[in-house]
Parts: C-alpha cells; sequence; structure tokens
C-alpha cells in the first residue's frame, strides 16, 4: 500500500480509537449481533470492519466488561475441556436478550415499586 493511499484510507474511514466511547460500545453490540464470543473473536469481528488493525483484545475486554456491568452484556463460561492449553476461565459474550412471560412481569413490578 503506497503512502498515498493509506492516508486516504485513514481520512476516508475514522480508525476505531478515534471513535468515542459510545460509538465504540455500539459497533461492540453490533458486532456480537446474535452471536456468543469469546473476545478474541469479537476482536477479530471488529477488526474486520477497520484497516488499521487498531483492535486489540484488551481494549475490547474492557468495552465488553463496561458493558456487562451495564446490564448491556451476559457471559457464560465455556465448559470445562473446550478451553484447550488455557488454564484460566474463558468466557462466551452474548447480548442481553429481553426478558419474556412471568419473569418479566415479575421484574416491571419489581421495578415499579
Amino acid at each position: 500500500m503506497s503512502d498515498s493511499e493509506w492516508i486516504e484510507r485513514r481520512t476516508t474511514r475514522p480508525a476505531w480509537m478515534d471513535r468515542s466511547t459510545f460509538e465504540r460500545d455500539r459497533l461492540t453490540l453490533e458486532a456480537l449481533r446474535e452471536d456468543r464470543l469469546t473476545v478474541a473473536e469479537l476482536t477479530t469481528r471488529l477488526a474486520g470492519q477497520f484497516d488499521d488493525r487498531a483492535v486489540y483484545d484488551g481494549h475490547v475486554r474492557s468495552i465488553v466488561e463496561r458493558l456487562r456491568h451495564a446490564g448491556d452484556v451476559e457471559r457464560v463460561r465455556l465448559a470445562p475441556g473446550t478451553e484447550g492449553e488455557y488454564h484460566a476461565a474463558r468466557w462466551l459474550y452474548s447480548r442481553r436478550s429481553a426478558l419474556t412471560g412471568p419473569i418479566a412481569e415479575l421484574e416491571r413490578a419489581y421495578h415499579a415499586t
């Protein structure tokens, strides 16, 4: 890639880090779609949207954790034996699904009081 191509690409497509926190959160939620992904899978999916490769696991992990604490994202531990050579816990993250049925009514009643 020539210098002029790089400059043109850089000016036409904002880099990941040039975006606001709100926009990075929104893009992360959109990238999750309806899937359950590890941080590495989510980072790969986000990096595919940006040419500058400035999307790092550590940064995506902090975004996902912030979204999880806000209640927008859920996490589930990978089943034992699927962690490969890693001994640390590995997590799958997904968008929080809306509650339905009687449990949704209980939650609405709880928050109404």
